[in-house]
């Protein structure tokens, strides 16, 4: 079985009422795959263009989502300069959101800034992989014995439920499903420990998760062992068995690294750079520039 890329991520198929099919290529091959979206809204201007489209939330908030699904979906590409100005007029909003948006994304690892030369988006390398997994593993080694001490049972049946949908998206080889379905399982997991404060950090780490699987995809078989990983640790969940559930869900994580890292030596032979690209970049606003270096957090 060869490994999978999703093409885009659910957000982004909302423009089209059709389901598609395409071939892609990856380094693993070229994997084929089968997506619905729901009919786009009449009228709009573009999918960034669509920040206006939610009056219910501030100009900061829908610059800050438009932003983050244009990064995570390479829209916005690895070491991309991010000029206010150029932004400003793509989304079509003032520049105080834009700027509000970029310090947000900055907290969440997608950007990059520096106050002489500006900010651009971060180009996630080998290191960034390894650095952002062990992060992961250990806010799960700290929050699942917690989630084992509180979770109730119908918060488990809750999170089977979630981890049935998975399940169903891995065994129709729907990855954007998948990935969605996996999100939520993450988070519906972690939720229980009552540890607001660590599982806002293991939120936050997910943007940088989807982009990257959304570069790289899921080497052969990936999904099939995280659904029975899923599987796994809801027995151990159920049972209240703290270390095993521990165990397993790191042993997850630290599975999800490997492969990542061997997607990323497949895509990219040569040694990762961790937050900018050497030589030069096209920015936002279409201009090339230097691409200011800058050392791995």
């Amino acid at each position: 079985m060869r490994g999978v890329v999703p093409q885009r991520s659910q957000s982004s198929l909302r423009r089209s009422g059709s389901t598609k099919r395409s071939d892609q290529h990856t380094p693993g091959g070229t994997t084929p795959l089968t997506y619905t979206s729901p009919p786009a809204k009449s009228g709009g201007r573009g999918r960034e263009e669509g920040i206006r489209d939610r009056p219910e939330h501030t100009a900061e908030d829908r610059a800050l989502e438009t932003l983050r699904r244009m990064i995570v979906e390479g829209a916005l590409a690895p070491a991309a300069k991010l000029t206010v100005a150029a932004l400003s007029k793509r989304l079509g909003v003032s520049a105080m959101p834009i700027r509000a948006a970029l310090k947000l994304l900055e907290g969440e690892g997608l950007v990059v800034s520096d106050p002489h030369r500006g900010a651009w988006v971060r180009a996630l390398g080998p290191a960034d992989i390894r650095n952002l997994y062990r992060l992961r593993g250990a806010l799960l080694s700290l929050l699942i014995p917690d989630v084992v001490r509180h979770v109730s049972d119908a918060e488990l049946d809750a999170l089977a439920a979630i981890d049935a949908r998975f399940a169903a998206a891995v065994a129709a080889g729907n990855s954007f499903e998948a990935m969605r379905a996996n999100q939520e399982f993450q988070a519906s997991l972690v939720a229980p420990a009552r540890n607001p404060d660590a599982t806002a950090v293991m939120s936050r780490t997910w943007s940088m998760v989807e982009a990257l699987r959304l570069r790289l995809g899921f080497g052969p078989e990936r999904l099939a062992r995280s659904a029975a990983s899923h599987a796994a640790l809801l027995r151990a969940l159920r049972a209240r068995n703290a270390a095993k559930a521990t165990s397993l869900a790191v042993a997850s994580s630290d599975n999800a690294m490997a492969d990542l890292l061997a997607r990323a030596m497949a895509a990219n032979p040569a040694p990762g750079i961790n937050r900018t690209r050497m030589g030069t970049r096209r920015s936002a606003g279409g201009s090339r520039n230097p691409a200011p270096s800058a050392s791995s957090a």
